[in-house]
């Protein structure tokens, strides 16, 4: 039984709304019912009454609710346990990461984000990239992960170009514009525009998506409302693979616009290239990497 279907299905209890609780969870509307549908298969009953802008419980989901909240219980504390333990035996190494980073593509070397082999537990930040600088300043991440390299990143800090990523355009599978094989930028007039989080990253892409419809903090929320306006976003390829869903197309923009991944860090010492714990992960989140 997926744990994490069990504590979506307790949120949903909880708001009775999916884009209420889709929100809360960071996921979009459509993931989250494909979710509840899977573990009402897997219980081999129905859940909740669906309405037009509700959902109730059934009197099996009403039984079983109590049960779910224990399961989510015993979950965080055999997670928060075990980490305790991890981290009493292994040296922390906390990275930052930009919202514009797709943590499935940059990590999916990885099985989890605490390898037995690196000799050291990760722990991963994700914030925006001002936040992420004052984080790397006072020390409390060794490293940081982001698409905006600064003029004063290179008096500052080290700073390695390590990946490249196209842009892409996300829209509803019933977009009219869907059949397309490639977007000019100069055709994405109506509908709305949505971006992903308050970023300057695309503002080499054009001027009329300097002032976007509508601001998401994320690409699921960011899918939830194109859906709703039958408009689109802009965002990196590999970003918009490990989210989109069958609703949903992903078309090539334009001319081409890239978008660069810097890994930035402070500490010499700590960070050396040469040294085998960092050189290893290195190579799991960008195997092609040329140091």
């Amino acid at each position: 039984m997926n744990f994490d279907y069990i504590s979506e299905f307790c949120a949903l209890a909880e708001v009775k709304k999916f884009s209420e609780a889709a929100e809360i969870l960071y996921i979009s509307q459509s993931s989250l019912s494909k979710h509840i549908k899977n573990l009402e298969t897997e219980l081999g009953a129905q859940l909740f009454f669906r309405t037009a802008h509700s959902v109730v419980l059934t009197d099996f989901g009403r039984e079983f609710l109590p049960y779910a909240k224990q399961l989510g219980e015993i979950q965080m504390k055999c997670n928060n346990n075990l980490l305790s333990k991890v981290k009493a035996d292994a040296q922390n190494l906390s990275i930052g990461i930009s919202p514009f980073v797709s943590l499935h593509a940059l990590f999916e070397g990885c099985s989890t984000f605490t390898r037995k082999e690196l000799g050291y537990a990760i722990n991963i930040i994700q914030s925006h990239n001002e936040h992420l600088r004052q984080l790397l300043s006072t020390g409390k991440c060794q490293m940081i992960i982001t698409t905006d390299k600064l003029d004063s990143d290179d008096e500052e800090f080290n700073v390695l170009e390590y990946q490249e990523d196209i842009f892409c355009v996300v829209l509803p599978e019933k977009s009219p514009l869907s059949t397309c094989r490639e977007l000019d930028i100069a055709s994405l007039e109506k509908p709305a525009f949505v971006q992903i989080g308050h970023n300057n990253l695309l503002a080499n892409v054009g001027k009329r998506l300097k002032a976007p419809d509508f601001i998401a903090p994320n690409l699921c929320i960011a899918m939830d409302l194109i859906q709703q306006s039958q408009g689109f976003t802009i965002c990196p390829s590999r970003l918009a693979q490990s989210h989109i869903t069958d609703d949903f197309v992903m078309i090539p923009l334009v001319p081409r616009h890239i978008s660069r991944l810097y890994l930035i860090y402070s500490e010499a010492d700590f960070i050396n290239l040469a040294a085998n714990p960092v050189k290893s992960l290195l190579k799991l989140i960008s195997p092609n990497l040329h140091h």
